[in-house]
């Protein structure tokens, strides 16, 4: 006997790691079907390691600051969808929904939780501008490089 489950009963929809073994792009279908679940009016928590889940959080903060008939053509371009596709419907009033991000980290007192929400890069939070960590290497590999090609040059 199969139940079938009253989605009416349901607040939220709890996923961890969406992006384990996937290819950014499939990374982006997985983003738009959250998106699509918070329309129909689900809370939606995501645990991730993704800088790409990261970069579209950074992204939707910063479309939801542009006037609203503009909103809805910055994330279909973000996901090179076309305005006039059905697929592009799950943007239609979305862009009020707060999306809010944490990093958790361990202490010697246990565990901390910082709303890194902003993922400004340039502050001065190194939990907020790192994004958590997921994006220190990328800053590493960034600084290094840029030091040596400076000193050395590229040899291509």
């Amino acid at each position: 006997v199969i139940k079938t489950i009253n989605r009416e009963q349901y607040e939220y929809i709890i996923i961890e790691e969406p992006e384990m073994g996937l290819h950014p792009k499939a990374i982006q279908s997985v983003i738009m079907q959250i998106l699509e679940f918070i329309k129909f009016g689900y809370k939606v928590v995501v645990s991730t390691h993704s800088s790409v889940m990261l970069e579209f959080a950074w992204a939707y903060r910063l479309i939801q600051q542009f006037p609203p008939n503009i909103q809805q053509q910055a994330l279909c371009d973000l996901f090179e969808i076309s305005p006039n596709s059905n697929v592009s419907k799950i943007f239609q009033g979305i862009t009020n929904r707060e999306m809010k991000t944490y990093y958790f980290a361990h202490t010697l007192s246990g565990v901390k939780t910082f709303d890194i929400s902003s993922l400004n890069i340039a502050s001065e939070n190194i939990e907020e501008s790192e994004w958590g960590g997921l994006s220190q290497f990328a800053s590493k590999a960034s600084d290094v490089v840029s030091k040596y090609m400076m000193r050395y040059g590229a040899n291509e």
